[in-house]
């Protein structure tokens, strides 16, 4: 059976391909920003053992 591929079929396959298209860019947006959480996670443990360090021994280091 030899089907004729119409119009309105080019058009709905090329909106399905642009909606596979932008799923697949907001995965890829969500791993970034799974990413930059975990990054301001590190960071918020960081400065909360920074903050444990009593600022005399902050400047000392600074000063070396």
């Amino acid at each position: 059976m030899n089907q004729l591929v119409t119009e309105e079929d080019q058009e709905e396959m090329h909106h399905q391909l642009l909606e596979q298209k932008a799923y697949h860019h907001l995965e890829i947006y969500d791993l970034v920003l799974l990413q930059e959480i975990y990054h301001l996670e590190l960071l918020q443990v960081l400065l909360e053992e920074l903050l444990q360090v009593p600022l005399e021994e902050l400047l000392q280091v600074l000063l070396v």
